[in-house]
C-alpha cells in the first residue's frame, strides 16, 4: 500500500486512477459477497476446511494440470540488453535466448 500512495504522493499515480482501482477491488469484493460472509461470520473456513488440503486426489489432479499445462516466462534486462524467454510443459523445458 505504501507504494501506491508514495505514487499517489509523487504525482505517478493520478487521482483518477487511483479511484478506479478502489472502485473496481470494492466492486470484487462485493461480487464475491465478502461484507455478507464476515457479518454471518463464514469469511473464514473453520479447522475442518484444512483437511481437504494435500489429499492425495487433489495433489493428483494438481499434477495432470501441470503436465497439460504450458507456461511462457520471459525476463529482459535492461541493463546488459538481453532477453530470455524459458518454455515450460508436458513436453520438457527449453530456453530461448
Amino acid at each position: 500500500m505504501q507504494y501506491m500512495f508514495d505514487g499517489y504522493k509523487n504525482g505517478l499515480l493520478s487521482e483518477a486512477r487511483l479511484e478506479e482501482a478502489v472502485k473496481r477491488i470494492l466492486a470484487t469484493k462485493a461480487a464475491m459477497k465478502l461484507p455478507q460472509k464476515k457479518t454471518e461470520g463464514t469469511l473464514v473456513p473453520g479447522p475442518e476446511a484444512l483437511d481437504i488440503l494435500k489429499c492425495e486426489k487433489h495433489d493428483t489432479w494438481a499434477k495432470e494440470c501441470a503436465d497439460q499445462g504450458v507456461t511462457l516466462v520471459k525476463s529482459a534486462s535492461v541493463k546488459f540488453g538481453k532477453t530470455e524467454t524459458c518454455i515450460t510443459g508436458n513436453y520438457g523445458r527449453f530456453s530461448v535466448k
